[in-house]
């Protein structure tokens, strides 16, 4: 298994999005890897690439990239045939969903979040 946290942690840094082609030969030789994408600015450039290989998950913190951090949620993407084992584990890793969740998730799915993160993509 490959974890990596992209961008770099506290640098802003998306290198590795130039890497997608080591990272896809590293899942095709059978590694999982794990992408901490929790602080990348949505679609991210690995999800674009790696997103859908069974041996690909991603983790996404939508509104923690354009630091706010009050109203958030994660996702955890996988690969639809790894779905059972996540599926049965939810409940006991994440629990049920809070109030502040569910208006980040309404906020996520309006055009307001799209205008909100143009403002942090460089010009």
């Amino acid at each position: 298994m490959l974890w990596i946290t992209h961008p770099i942690y506290n640098t802003g840094d998306y290198g590795l999005s130039h890497q997608c082609r080591d990272l896809l030969a590293h899942l095709e030789a059978g590694v999982v890897v794990v992408a901490d994408e929790a602080l990348a600015l949505c679609p991210s450039g690995l999800a674009a690439v790696l997103g859908g290989h069974p041996r690909f998950i991603g983790i996404y913190t939508p509104h923690k990239s354009i630091c706010v951090n009050g109203l958030k949620f994660s996702t955890v993407v996988f690969h639809p045939d790894k779905e059972p084992p996540f599926d049965h584990w939810t409940d006991v890793l994440s629990g049920g969903l809070g109030l502040s969740a569910v208006t980040a998730i309404n906020h996520f799915l309006s055009t307001d979040l799209i205008h909100t993160v143009t403002r942090f993509l460089p010009k």
